[in-house]
C-alpha cells in the first residue's frame, strides 16, 4: 500500500500535536507494510520558530516528506502567502504524480479538508489517480471560525460536498464519529 499525506493543519517533522498524529500514522501505516510520503504544500515556520523544521526535503525516521512550496518561512504579505500556498499546491500534485509513476498512490489522507480549495485539488488527484480519499478530523470543523458569510459558504461547502466526496474520514473520538458518520 502506498499512502500520501498531505494538507495544510501540521508542520513536520517537529510541531504540535497535529504533527504528532501525522508521525503516528504514518509509523502505524509503515508499521504494517505501507509507504507513506509526506508532502506539505505551505510554509509552517515563522521568525518565532526558529530553526524548526530547517529541511525543505528529507527523510526523517523512514518517512520521506518535502515542502513542495519551495520554502519553509511563511510569508509576510498575504499575496505572497497566497502565491506559496497555490505553488505548493501544484508541486504537491506534481510530486504525488511521480510517486504514482513509481508505486501507485493507493491512499491520500488529507488535514485540513475544510478549506474548499484543499479539497477540490486532492479530490481531482485523488480520482485521476484512482486513490481513494480520506479526511482527518480531530477537531469539530469550523468551531473556531468567526461565522462571516465566507465561513458560511465554506461550511455549506464542506457539509454539502466535501463531506459526500470523500472516501472515509479517520475521526479521535465518539463524538466525532457520530458527527460524520
Amino acid at each position: 500500500m502506498n499512502v500520501i499525506i498531505t494538507g495544510t493543519g501540521f508542520s513536520f517533522p517537529d510541531g504540535t500535536g497535529a504533527t504528532a498524529r501525522v508521525m503516528s500514522f504514518a509509523k502505524g501505516l509503515m508499521h504494517h507494510g505501507a509507504t507513506v510520503h509526506v508532502f506539505l504544500p505551505k510554509p509552517t515556520e515563522n521568525e518565532t520558530t526558529g530553526e524548526r523544521n530547517s529541511h525543505l526535503q528529507g527523510v526523517h525516521e523512514g518517512i520521506p516528506f518535502e515542502y513542495t512550496c519551495g520554502q519553509r518561512l511563511v510569508a509576510k504579505t498575504r499575496v505572497g502567502a497566497l502565491f506559496l500556498y497555490l505553488r505548493g499546491l501544484w508541486r504537491a500534485c506534481q510530486a504525488i504524480s511521480r510517486v504514482h509513476q513509481e508505486t501507485p498512490v493507493d491512499a491520500i489522507i488529507l488535514w485540513y479538508a475544510e478549506h474548499p480549495t484543499n479539497f477540490v485539488v486532492y479530490a481531482i488527484l485523488a480520482k485521476a489517480l484512482g486513490a481513494v480519499l480520506v479526511a482527518e478530523k480531530s477537531e469539530f470543523p469550523f468551531v473556531y471560525y468567526q461565522k462571516t458569510i465566507a465561513v458560511r459558504l465554506m461550511i455549506w461547502f464542506y457539509e454539502n460536498v466535501t463531506l459526500r466526496i470523500l472516501d472515509g474520514v479517520i475521526v479521535i473520538s465518539r463524538f466525532l464519529h457520530e458527527y460524520f458518520f
